[in-house]
Formats: C-alpha cells, sequence, structure tokens
C-alpha cells in the first residue's frame, strides 16, 4: 500500500513503514508544533520507525539522514541535464547503479518533476537492476514499445518515457 501521511497531528508517528519518503518539512502547522526544530526532531521519530529492512527516500537539503534525491543537485538519484521542450522535461536520472538516459516527464511544475524523480529512485532503489525498473514502475506511468522503453508522445496514463541504456553506466563523474 501506498500512503501519503500528513505530518498535521503527528499522526504520522503511528505509521511503521517499509519504504518512507520525505517530500517536504515545511514549518506551516507550527501551531501543532512549538517550532521549527520540533517539527524537525518528529520528523526524526518517524525516520525511526521504518521497519529495519526498509529504506528511507529524503530529497536532498532537508535535515535528515537517507537515500537523497533531487533535480540538477548532487544525490543518490538526480535528474541532471534538465531542459524543457514543447512542455515537457527531458533530462538523465543519475542513480546509484548507473544512468538513465532520455527520460520525457510531460507534467508541468518543478515540484512534479521532483516528485517523479522521487518515484524512480524508490522503484529504483529497492530494485537496482534497471530493467526491474521498467516492470515496476511501467504499468503506471510507461508505455513499453519495441526498443524496451522509449515513447514518443504521452497518453492519459502516461507521464514519464525512458530509454535503458544498453550498458549502464558503473561509475559517474562528481561534481561540485
Amino acid at each position: 500500500s501506498v500512503v501519503e501521511a500528513d505530518e498535521f497531528d503527528r499522526s504520522f508517528l503511528t505509521l511503521s513503514p517499509d519504504f518512507a519518503c520525505i517530500t517536504s518539512m515545511d514549518a506551516d502547522h507550527l501551531d501543532i508544533y512549538n517550532s521549527e526544530d520540533d517539527l524537525v526532531e518528529t520528523f526524526k521519530q518517524f525516520t525511526h520507525k521504518i521497519k529495519p529492512s526498509g529504506k528511507l527516500f529524503v530529497r536532498k537539503g532537508l535535515p535528515l539522514e537517507g537515500i537523497t534525491y533531487g533535480v540538477n543537485e548532487v544525490a543518490d538519484y538526480s535528474a541532471t541535464n534538465v531542459l524543457i521542450e514543447n512542455g515537457s522535461y527531458h533530462f538523465d536520472l543519475k542513480t546509484p547503479h548507473g544512468l538513465i538516459q532520455h527520460i520525457t516527464f510531460h507534467l508541468p511544475g518543478a515540484h512534479n518533476l521532483s516528485n517523479a524523480v522521487a518515484a524512480l529512485a524508490n522503484s529504483e532503489g529497492c530494485s537496482p537492476k534497471l530493467p526491474k525498473l521498467y516492470q515496476d514502475v511501467a504499468p503506471f506511468m510507461f508505455l513499453p514499445n519495441a526498443n524496451g522503453l522509449s515513447i514518443s508522445k504521452p497518453v492519459t496514463l502516461s507521464c514519464l518515457s525512458f530509454s535503458v541504456p544498453k550498458i549502464p553506466v558503473t561509475s559517474l563523474p562528481t561534481t561540485s
């Protein structure tokens, strides 16, 4: 099951997820939390509730330890070479296991792009074999074709398309 948990009343502390993805930690419930430090501490408590075999994905820049993701950032998973063309994002995804090139994302908004990177990180992070990524996510977001995953136009249920490289990149140069 996938659950979107809200920190509003600290009820997310009742969850014990296998996997968690923290996309933001905005201090917008200061009627519940005494301070931003209190909010951060509560999120840290939540991260300790993840099952021992689970994983925590965290947007780069948040004050939490976990597998990081971002857009044009040095992170475990990062959308790089991001371009906007004809209303769609085009980018490559750097992962700890290689590089997925030529991704096209058809939803507008930087927050949607960030969420797509988080979804890809969760899928690929749970199964580092790039072809497995397709099996996990494709029924929901992608259309297969003769070349694997590359599609040229979006459809109603498709917001991402990408091509799996024939030879995965095993080491990527670091950027500073």
